[in-house]
């Protein structure tokens, strides 16, 4: 009976058991956002039970579930939808954009995320495609006009020349005011060495931003973090700011459980931005009369064009630099008769080449439901418009996450970049004389290249390799050989390591280690062969630079809600680092054989410099938000350090931060409708330093005396005098009572979101003082020292910011979707030693001509020789007609612009996205050698009038009558409009930095290819620009730098102009 009863009960077992397994099915589907494109890494979870699974690239997925059970569809940015399982096998979804959770969390300082509604102060977020996307290797460069309150500031138009990066104006008088990178939670360094000591500071702009190294392709995404409540946890490394970035091979999100792999590929042209428009009525020469001057005020050009003795007859090699003797030996066709037609020749333009922009990349990534690992290579290979300027640069990326156990993660990246960058020599000119100790401009002596020279036409080189030129004994080196036989070059090998280990020791404790390593070594080299003009011998002059960083911080992170009102995020940890840095430099002078550069092939071998340099900090951190009822947030942080570089007593500093964020409209539920549905007021107060170089407060000894002797042997010359060499060893007087810098800033903000989520605004207003600002002051020799570090100085930034998106019109296939961006800000300097009758300079091409602080004026303001006026500001001309000029310098411009914007205007029409972005500047002063020189040197579009007539100067005599006396076009522009007044310019000026066309094939045209995505663009870069008060003719670009990478602005000292951008790019993802 028992036995009977058994298999009744097993045959009603299997039977039931048929029932519900019947029911199990598999459901398979595909999910999309509201524009109907896939979401890859979606998750759908059967609710109540721990059974779920992702979508794939493509947006698929399949799931086994029962009938009458719930699946939950899930994606970050998006509403949460639930189905029930019925009877159909497939259930597809739509997921609509939600814009609350969109922003609802974002990174801050030290890798902490938090809901971005809780943050009193601004944080600006851009993906990696806003990045990746732009024709720029530079990533520095490719944020140009993205994130109100960030300007991008570009040495010159050269391939892998440095960029300027500031965030909120100034914040240090002589430190460095660039912000902090931190590149997947630790420091990156973005320094620039720059290799002077054959030249002034002004010589080279070429020197790259370490910032280059980085591959743009492998961002993930960006945060900047702006004001000091948000950077406070960094220490007085965040004084300036904080771009916080995570690449992809460091993000560690998963993606899907196959394996994906992702090519981009684009090439653009690159050419010269622009070049002057010149007059073609006269050629070379002075006062009227056809000559070989480096100038255009010769005689005017016949119909038909006149024959003339060739150019080069009777010309003699520089007795100085080469020896002297006739061109007749080297170049006998162009003796005797040989005629030479004097007519406009077009050697500008033909000059600069067309270049390229191609950039390479492939990604590869596998994720599981517990790992993820991500590796990408990517070749950069550009040819800039000048000659033998190019940037190669291979960086190699992997990383991965992987948790361990159900506690324990962990996460790392190792990156490897190779950099080498080549370009001609970019010494600075005012216009008169290059300002470097023996160095050469290749843009100066083409772009001032007389209309009567045929540059392209003619040898520039003889049988020995010495250059060769019009000017009368040759005493100018032809811009050609220029190109061809001096070399700037940085080749650059970089190891970047970030490690990160997590344990949660239940749902609301966490700690985590993290450790970084930065590492590079670059060697920067100065190449000249002999036969030149400048360094006749030939110079090798190489210097090595080594960089290495070690980051280590502990975090613990503590996140609990008290009861149904307060939640209590807090967080705290150590941090510490390690800075060193070495270069040693050797110059070797008298090249034996032409074209060879190692030391044997060199007469004379001197060790020029050798620096060391060691900085420790170590800091502990806090940072505690109460939240209420989630409108109402209080954060409070602070974090001492302790500093090598000042003495005890003065190198233990704390900086606290506090900021507060109230919600109304979830306060007030009544507020919120389609009218208005989010609104944030914040404020904000944050503190930071700046520490102190290395050593300034121990005494030195300087010893770089043979740094002020050019190729020759001889003293340089500063401001026409050749240094006195017994002065120039840099004794310093160590200062043990020197103080780190203090920096304090105020900030308040609102961001709303209205008209159904269609319109979005952000605007901050701060007020930063930086105080006990570390300026060097001067001693009396015969005290055995000449400069000591002092505490003194204060300087004031006071700025506004607006950030407005929005979308005007949207329907099942077209978008429409703007961005505006505004910012504006000045930095006063409000206390300086010595009161207003006091000027510190700062930097500049001559001690009487560059950028000051002076008490009560913008900072970097900048002075020069001005003319005499009289009580009605006239000019006073003197007896010869010339203008007089004062013996003291004065003021000559503000370099500061008024305000900054960008508009970026964004049509998208089913999978068509057309983008275009403008920038505008207003205000601004600029000191420009190159749109005073081609107008003082009769090359200018506006100088092709009749010069046989006289001219008279405006203005006063001296005893305050108009003045009457004529004067020749020549002396009008060459002495009354070469004063240093008629050289600054009002840079205003309208940019259209990008136009993008891309059409993203649609997923039904992909389903039976081995493609998930597929995407082509068509980009260009750079491509208008008007400065509005410049010349018409010079077709003049502001946007550069002339000082390279620091604190100057407003001179550009003919160190090149732009380059624009245009090509395609292709995405494909498989």
């Amino acid at each position: 009976m028992r036995t009977k009863f058994s298999r009744f009960l097993t045959l009603l077992l299997v039977f039931f058991a048929q029932i519900v397994f019947a029911q199990e099915k598999t459901i398979s589907g595909n999910i999309t956002d509201q524009d109907g494109l896939p979401l890859p890494g979606a998750n759908i979870v059967v609710k109540g039970t721990t059974t779920g699974t992702q979508t794939d690239f493509d947006g698929n997925y399949s799931i086994t579930a029962s009938v009458g059970q719930t699946l939950i569809f899930s994606y970050v940015g998006q509403v949460t939808e639930e189905r029930t399982v019925g009877s159909s096998n497939v259930i597809n979804i739509q997921l609509l954009e939600d814009a609350q959770a969109l922003e609802e969390v974002v990174v801050t300082a030290q890798g902490i995320r938090r809901e971005k509604k809780a943050l009193g102060y601004a944080v600006s977020t851009l993906q990696g495609e806003d990045i990746s996307e732009r024709p720029e290797t530079d990533v520095a460069r490719a944020l140009s006009g993205q994130v109100a309150g960030v300007n991008i500031l570009g040495g010159s138009g050269m391939v892998g020349s440095g960029t300027n990066i500031t965030i909120r104006g100034f914040s240090t008088m002589t430190g460095d005011n660039q912000p902090l990178i931190i590149v997947d939670g630790v420091p990156f360094s973005n320094s620039t060495n720059e290799t002077s000591t054959f030249s002034t500071s002004e010589s080279g702009n070429n020197s790259a931003s370490r910032l280059l190294d980085l591959d743009p392709n492998n961002i993930a995404d960006l945060s900047v973090l702006k004001g000091l409540s948000a950077t406070t946890l960094y220490g007085e490394q965040g004084r300036n700011g904080v771009i916080l970035i995570t690449t992809k091979s460091g993000s560690g999100k998963a993606s899907s459980n196959k394996l994906e792999i992702t090519v981009n590929s684009s090439y653009y042209v690159e050419k010269i931005s622009s070049t002057p428009d010149y007059q073609d009525r006269y050629g070379g020469g002075w006062q009227n009369s056809r000559g070989k001057a480096f100038s255009n005020w010769g005689s005017e050009f016949t119909t038909p064009y006149e024959q003339i003795e060739h150019i080069y007859s009777g010309n003699s090699y520089s007795s100085v630099q080469q020896g002297g003797g006739s061109f007749d030996a080297s170049f006998p066709e162009f003796a005797g008769n040989t005629t030479y037609q004097y007519k406009p020749y077009n050697s500008v333009d033909n000059f600069f080449e067309t270049g390229y922009t191609a950039i390479n990349n492939i990604n590869v990534s596998k994720s599981s439901e517990s790992t993820n690992i991500s590796l990408s290579y990517t070749n950069s290979d550009q040819k800039g418009f000048t000659p033998n300027n190019t940037l190669r640069r291979d960086n190699f990326n992997i990383g991965g996450f992987a948790q361990l156990t159900n506690n324990f993660s962990f996460r790392g990246t190792v990156t490897y970049s190779s950099t080498n960058k080549k370009s001609p020599p970019n010494a600075a000119s005012t216009g008169a004389s290059n300002l470097s100790a023996g160095g050469s401009g290749i843009f100066a002596n083409v772009l001032y290249t007389p209309r009567s020279v045929d540059l392209m036409g003619l040898p520039w080189e003889d049988e020995q390799h010495r250059s060769v030129y019009y000017r009368t004994e040759n005493s100018i080196q032809n811009p050609r050989w220029t190109a061809q036989n001096e070399i700037d070059q940085e080749v650059t090998d970089r190891t970047f390591l970030s490690m990160a280990a997590t344990y949660n020791f239940n749902e609301w404790i966490s700690a985590t280690w993290r450790t970084g390593l930065d590492s590079y070594n670059e060697t920067a080299s100065f190449r000249v062969n002999k036969g030149g003009i400048y360094l006749p011998n030939g110079l090798y002059y190489e210097t090595r630079f080594t960089e290495k960083n070690w980051d280590h911080s502990l975090l613990f992170n503590i996140n609990k809600d008290l009861n149904d009102n307060f939640n209590l995020s807090f967080d705290s940890g150590f941090n510490a680092r390690r800075n060193t840095s070495t270069s040693t430099s050797v110059r070797y002078d008298k090249q034996l054989i032409y074209g060879k550069f190692f030391a044997n092939n060199f007469e004379d071998k001197n060790a020029t410099g050798l620096a060391k340099s060691q900085e420790n900090v170590f800091g502990i951190y806090g940072s505690a938000t109460l939240g209420y009822n989630d409108y109402l947030y209080l954060n409070l942080a602070g974090r001492n350090d302790w500093a090598s570089t000042h003495e005890s007593g003065n190198n233990s500093l704390f900086y606290p931060s506090a900021s507060v964020s109230f919600i109304p409209t979830s306060a007030f539920p009544n507020l919120q409708g389609s009218a208005l549905s989010y609104l944030k007021l914040r404020f904000g107060y944050g503190s930071s330093a700046n520490f102190a170089n290395p050593y300034v407060t121990r005494d030195r000894l300087g010893v770089a005396a043979k740094a002020w002797l050019d190729a020759n042997g001889n003293p340089v010359n500063i401001n026409g005098s050749p240094v006195n060499i017994d002065d120039s060893g840099i004794n310093r007087l160590g200062n043990p009572n020197l103080k780190p810098e203090l920096v304090s800033e105020l900030e308040f903000g609102i961001e709303l979101r209205a008209l159904n989520n269609k319109l979005g605004f952000e605007g901050s207003i701060y007020k930063k003082e930086a105080t006990d600002q570390i300026l060097d002051q001067r001693l009396d020799p015969a005290s055995g020292y000449s400069v000591t570090a002092v505490n003194a100085g204060t300087l004031e930034t006071k700025g506004i910011e607006i950030g407005i998106n929005a979308t005007p019109y949207e329907n099942d296939n077209f978008r429409w979707d703007f961005t505006l961006n505004y910012d504006a800000y000045e930095s006063t300097v409000t206390e300086l030693p010595g009161g207003e009758d006091a000027a510190l300079f700062l930097s500049g091409p001559y001690s009487n001509l560059g950028n000051f602080a002076i008490q009560g004026q913008p900072y970097n303001i900048m002075q020069g020789t001005v003319l005499q006026r009289d009580e009605n500001g006239n000019p006073i001309v003197g007896s010869d007609g010339l203008y007089l000029t004062e013996d003291e310098i004065g003021i000559i411009g503000d370099p500061n612009p008024d305000w900054h914007s960008t508009f970026i205007n964004r049509l998208s029409y089913k999978g068509f996205t057309f983008s275009v972005q403008w920038d505008y500047t207003h205000g601004g002063d600029m000191y420009s050698a190159t749109a005073n020189t081609l107008t003082i040197r009769g090359l200018a579009g506006e100088t092709g009038f009749d010069r046989s007539i006289p001219l008279i100067a405006q203005g006063v005599l001296q005893d305050g009558t108009p003045n009457n006396i004529q004067i020749s076009a020549n002396d009008q522009y060459w002495e009354n409009y070469g004063n240093t007044e008629f050289k600054v310019y009002d840079a205003t000026n309208l940019r259209l930095r990008e136009v993008s066309l891309s059409y993203k094939l649609p997923q039904k045209i992909l389903e039976n290819t081995p493609f998930g995505e597929l995407t082509i663009s068509a980009i260009g870069n750079n491509l208008w620009f008007k400065a509005f008060n410049f010349p018409d003719s010079i077709n003049f670009d502001p946007s550069v730098s002339s000082e390279g990478v620091g604190n100057s602005r407003g001179f550009e000292l003919l160190t090149g102009p732009t380059a624009k951008r245009y090509g395609i790019s292709l995405r494909a993802s498989f």
